[in-house]
């Protein structure tokens, strides 16, 4: 009889009851997917992690299940993938939830908290040749160009420090097609 030290489900077996065990020959492997999970992190950004930083945690395989959890342990090495560099990363999660194992899952760490944030889509910045940053904002069916100094950024949204007023209706184009003046028809606000 083998007693698991932590409440776990057995996911491969490598021996059959009557086989001969060995030190060092593994049995089974236990897996515990309800309690955390582990994320790559790539090495350009493993400085801002630290134990203890909350952290968000969503699976496609579960759409619209947003998990919470807490960063528990930082692997002690660099591990190098197909063009990259990576460490790894467990998070505990807080509730435990019931996940697959082996489940893909993304994870966005809180490496930093901004307080009352005015948020525009990184998309709606558009770069100017002086090193500055301009957005269209919608006003009485038209755009127009204004510009706005940025703060802190992530991958999907960044801070405006100066330009904007929470309200402003800001365009969202692909590069090249907006134009100060332009007539706009506004189809989706998010």
């Amino acid at each position: 009889m083998l007693r698991a030290p932590f409440p776990a489900e057995v996911t491969r077996t490598y021996l059959r009851e009557g086989a001969y065990a060995a030190p060092g020959v593994p049995v089974l492997t236990l897996t515990d997917a309800s309690r955390w999970v582990t994320a790559e992190v790539e090495e350009a950004d493993v400085g801002k992690i630290r134990v203890g930083q909350r952290a968000r945690v969503t699976a496609d395989a579960y759409p619209g299940l947003v998990l919470t959890g807490r960063v528990l342990r930082l692997a002690g090495q660099v591990d190098t993938k197909v063009g990259t560099r990576v460490v790894r990363v467990r998070v505990e999660l807080t509730p435990p939830a019931r996940l697959r194992v082996g489940t893909g899952v993304d994870v966005d760490v809180v490496v930093r908290k901004v307080p009352r944030a005015l948020l525009v889509p990184l998309e709606a910045v558009v770069s100017v040749a002086d090193g500055g940053s301009q957005v269209y904002v919608i006003e009485g069916g038209a755009v127009r160009v204004r510009s706005v100094q940025m703060g802190e950024r992530n991958e999907a949204y960044v801070a405006v420090l100066a330009g904007l007023r929470e309200g402003d209706l800001v365009a969202v184009a692909e590069p090249g097609r907006l134009r100060d003046g332009q007539r706009v028809l506004v189809r989706s606000v998010r």
